[in-house]
């Protein structure tokens, strides 16, 4: 899906409807996850392609449920990023 190749074929919609608890946070995490792993994994400008694509389609996606959940999105702004998670030696 991400690098629109026409291959995928799925239907993933449904399957983030059938989440009720699917909120934003989980987007901002899934999404900062991402980030991490393909800043990680790809050099800069890749990344930058591979995130800006996947916060795009994080928020189609966002408000394509609260649409069909009966929300106003019309207030709707941009997903913030989460910020990086600070783990330190003895956290759990």
């Amino acid at each position: 899906m991400l690098l629109g190749t026409g291959k995928y074929g799925g239907r993933p919609m449904p399957k983030h409807m059938a989440i009720p608890e699917l909120e934003d946070a989980h987007f901002m995490r899934w999404l900062r996850l991402f980030r991490e792993t393909v800043t990680r994994l790809c050099a800069p400008e890749i990344a930058e392609i591979f995130i800006e694509r996947s916060e795009r389609i994080g928020n189609s996606f966002r408000m394509n449920i609260a649409m069909r959940r009966g929300n106003d999105i019309t207030t709707m702004g941009p997903l913030k990023r989460e910020p990086p998670a600070v783990w330190k030696p003895g956290n759990s």
